[in-house]
């Protein structure tokens, strides 16, 4: 399994990997996670995903700068209320 690792635009560290369905097993948390997914886990603690359907291609070709603003995305996603 590949792993590459960004900072946040505060300067965090975070851990960046690809979450295949084959590897989690037939239970799976929604159909948006289906075709797997991009696990962000930072050196805090916190983790959020991106849904393969949001990236395309190779994950481990996307710049470190896209990476960051995946991650910014999903953050703001994450600190929004629901509606």
């Amino acid at each position: 399994m590949a792993v590459r690792f960004i900072t946040d635009r505060e300067g965090a560290g975070w851990q960046v990997t690809q979450i295949q369905p084959a590897i989690v097993g037939v239970r799976r948390r929604s159909y948006e996670l289906s075709r797997g997914w991009l696990c962000f886990s930072g050196e805090d603690g916190r983790r959020v995903r991106v849904p393969r359907e949001l990236f395309a291609g190779d994950w481990r070709r996307i710049t470190p700068v896209e990476l960051r603003e995946m991650l910014d995305t999903a953050l703001h996603a994450e600190d929004s209320p629901s509606a």
